[in-house]
């Protein structure tokens, strides 16, 4: 994401809840929120705004981002010739 991106879902942000954001939150979310993706950044905020009642926060932005690239990409193992037995302390 470049700044202007940011700077427009943090405009956003503002008009909608009715607030501003001071120089020390302004920068904690660009160093947080800069690896996003420009358009589902701002597609976020869109949907965020459309459905909560209260401003929203990092963790709400950042929520299905970190889930999907945690989980969504890895192999599944295969367990075909373990032994079990030995993973075990008797």
């Amino acid at each position: 994401m470049v700044k202007e991106e940011f700077i427009e879902g943090v405009k956003k942000i503002q008009n909608a809840y009715n607030t501003t954001f001071n120089v020390e939150k302004l920068q904690l979310w660009w160093n947080k929120l800069q690896f996003m993706n420009g358009k589902v950044y701002l597609d976020k905020i869109d949907k965020l705004i459309t459905t909560n009642k209260y401003i929203p926060n990092l963790a709400e932005i950042l929520d299905d981002e970190k889930t999907s690239m945690q989980y969504a990409n890895y192999e599944q193992r295969e367990y075909k010739d373990s032994d079990f037995d030995k993973f075990y302390v008797k």
